[in-house]
């Protein structure tokens, strides 16, 4: 996504981190996080990273983009990468945090040879096992194991944290069926936006407008524009912008380009209103953009 939307909405690795590689794979108690910043985690998202939540006491409230949910002693939580999150926790909740890659936990799914998962974990997903204690132990002792092998690495390590996380993630959509829970975010919304950015990949330069991309997508303007908001923070129209955006960025940096063949190939008829487009976003004209990072470089 653009540099405008990630200095909106923060993307972490784990929450204030960055850097990793894949497969990545963390736990920690929810004290050892949450506890130094007030019992709160603010609004952000992770590109590739998924976490698993489960909360023995306390408990708090979970905010998906707008979708605000209660969860106490008992309850599961499953958030899917690229999802804007945060948690409000109540003081001294007791509780495990599992952060994984999507890479680690496509590997977990793909080890459930028996299950189709994939309409399960598209979207978020809060399970209260309160009523349910023996799927509870199940997921909390594959957290144990998972915590042991990080600890003390063996042979097979990948092996045995793939296997606990895919029993996690099983007993997760056994107890969502069963306790008839839906899922917290639409599977539709992510496939639509992911449909949308790699329309937008294709090409900047004739990109069509917010109502023609709807239509090339099959879907309306307002549908595609609420879909954006709910998964990427932003309208239709932002995240195009913010495309074009970052782009230019790359075009200033690592090309000689002029700013006007810059601006013509991102489908800007006038140079001079990409540049006061740029202007307005990054606080500098393209020429002064260009000129800062050489002689910074």
């Amino acid at each position: 996504m653009g540099e405008q939307i990630r200095s909106a909405i923060p993307s972490f690795l784990l929450y204030g981190e960055h850097g990793a590689e894949p497969p990545f794979i963390h736990i920690e108690t929810v004290a050892a996080r949450a506890g130094a910043l007030n019992w709160t985690i603010d609004a952000h998202r992770h590109d590739a990273l998924g976490h698993v939540l489960l909360i023995k006491g306390g408990g708090g409230r979970f905010l998906l983009d707008g979708v605000v949910r209660q969860f106490g002693p008992g309850s599961a939580i499953f958030v899917p990468s690229k999802l804007v999150h945060a948690f409000y926790f109540l003081p001294d909740t007791d509780g495990s945090v599992l952060t994984l890659s999507d890479s680690l936990l496509e590997l977990a799914a793909d080890a459930l040879v028996e299950s189709d998962l994939s309409g399960d974990l598209a979207g978020a997903l809060l399970v209260d096992l309160a009523q349910d204690p023996t799927l509870f132990e199940q997921i909390a002792a594959s957290l144990a194991r998972i915590s042991a092998e990080l600890a003390q690495p063996q042979l097979g390590q990948l092996s045995a944290i793939r296997t606990h996380v895919a029993l996690i993630l099983l007993a997760m959509v056994r107890g969502g069926r069963f306790h008839g829970e839906q899922s917290l975010y639409s599977s539709q919304d992510l496939r639509l936006i992911e449909k949308l950015r790699r329309r937008i990949g294709q090409s900047l330069g004739e990109m069509p407008g917010v109502g023609d991309l709807a239509c090339e997508l099959g879907v309306t303007a307002a549908r595609l524009n609420a879909a954006c908001r709910r998964v990427a923070g932003c309208s239709t129209l932002h995240l195009l912008h913010a495309a074009q955006l970052a782009e230019a960025k790359r075009a200033l940096l690592y090309t000689e380009q002029p700013i006007s063949e810059i601006a013509y190939s991102l489908g800007f008829e006038d140079p001079a209103y990409f540049s006061r487009f740029f202007s307005r976003r990054t606080g500098r004209t393209p020429s002064a953009f260009r000129a800062l990072h050489i002689r910074v470089g």
